[in-house]
């Protein structure tokens, strides 16, 4: 079966969190931010985003449509569909093909037709081609209607799709908002991007994650949400460990976790091989310092710094990880602007130990993560042993 996943603003980095969740499957992009996925199993859609953190919308490819064949097709498919809920039949379109379809004509049909047929329907309409994930959940697509959705492969083949889920936004904000503490001084890694790298760290086995600058607890926490069983936390700073503690005990009770395994300390990450077993540790999942995230600062010195923090502690994780397993951690990318236009500044830690393992949109292969106006983006990077 095909399935389409409508990626979010990073969709290179989505695409490969898509294909390290599933890796017995074959994927392509199509068009405009849309991943096709072929699957021999049936993909249980709604509990898949809640595990994909940079994927908005999961539907399944219903059929390939020609331009005249679009009017009926839908039609069907909303006939189809309409007896399968009770009371008002909720309907709408996301034009992700850029499609030359008359939306409002064909919007009037199907309405028309519905009611003509006996159900009381509602067209849910949107300014934009496509309806966000919000429209979609507030107005009932999912569970009291149907969303049609045009796709256009890379190579111009027109697909219809029903979308199946829609990311949660609801319990992201809350789970990044409403925990109990928060660090906005040293910077907070969103929930998504935490899910992104974990599932990036292929460790599918579920077996022992460590973050050794755990910060708040995000990657631990989500890690606990995704099903994991072991996890340990290290950071060099009392207050994130008392932090990571309060927050991982708010996501067991919220979420009515239990039987796992939670471990954390105060040590630095460069000595962390003094506290975990050797070759022990299945993947490593961590957002170290970024550097001051306010204020005035020297780049140059805050990045030498930086270098020599981030060259240490992967020599120390040479002693700890698993052999064939990764580490998925960000490295601070500083954006300045010189002569009117924007220039990011990389920072170059010595890993001699250590390759870049994935296909990234940079030119090291890594991915480049962060939004118009960020004094600090993020680089994801995904590392395995030589």
């Amino acid at each position: 079966m095909k399935y389409f996943f409508a990626l979010g603003n990073h969709p290179s980095l989505s695409a490969a969190e898509i294909l390290a969740f599933f890796p017995q499957n074959t994927g392509k992009m199509a068009q405009n931010g849309i991943f096709l996925l072929e699957s021999d199993d049936k993909i249980n859609a709604q509990k898949t985003i809640k595990a994909l953190g940079g994927t908005i919308k999961i539907g399944a490819i219903l059929f390939d449509a020609k331009n005249n064949e679009i009017p009926k097709a839908c039609l069907d498919l909303a006939l189809e569909s309409a007896p399968s809920f009770s009371g008002k039949f909720h309907f709408g379109f996301s034009n992700y093909a850029n499609a030359p379809i008359d939306i409002r004509k064909l919007g009037m049909t199907i309405k028309t037709v519905l009611k003509e047929n006996g159900h009381s329907c509602r067209w849910v309409m949107s300014k934009e081609q496509v309806l966000s994930s919000v429209i979609v959940e507030q107005n009932y697509l999912l569970d009291k209607g149907l969303e049609i959705v045009f796709i256009r492969d890379t190579d111009g083949k027109l697909m219809i799709g029903q979308t199946l889920a829609v990311q949660p936004f609801k319990e992201l904000s809350f789970r990044d908002y409403g925990r109990p503490t928060r660090d906005d001084e040293s910077g907070m890694l969103p929930p998504k991007l935490a899910q992104i790298m974990i599932n990036l760290s292929q460790n599918g086995q579920k077996e022992l994650i460590l973050d050794p600058f755990c910060g708040s607890g995000t990657i631990l926490s989500e890690a606990l949400l995704m099903g994991y069983k072991s996890v340990a936390g290290t950071d060099i700073s009392p207050r994130a460990i008392s932090d990571t503690n309060e927050n991982v005990e708010w996501i067991k009770q919220k979420f009515n976790i239990s039987d796992v395994k939670v471990d954390t300390k105060v040590i630095s990450a460069t000595e962390i091989d003094k506290y975990m077993k050797p070759k022990s540790v299945a993947a490593i999942v961590t957002e170290p310092y970024l550097g001051p995230q306010r204020g005035p600062h020297e780049v140059r010195k805050t990045i030498t710094e930086l270098e020599a923090l981030y060259g240490q502690a992967l020599k120390a994780f040479t002693k700890i990880i698993k052999p064939h397993a990764r580490v998925v951690m960000v490295w601070p990318v500083f954006s300045t602007t010189e002569q009117g236009q924007r220039k990011f500044i990389y920072i170059n830690p010595q890993y001699p130990d250590w390759k870049i393992i994935e296909e990234g949109n940079t030119q090291r292969k890594t991915w480049l993560y962060g939004r118009e106006g960020q004094r600090v983006w993020r680089e994801i990077v995904a590392l395995k042993l030589k």
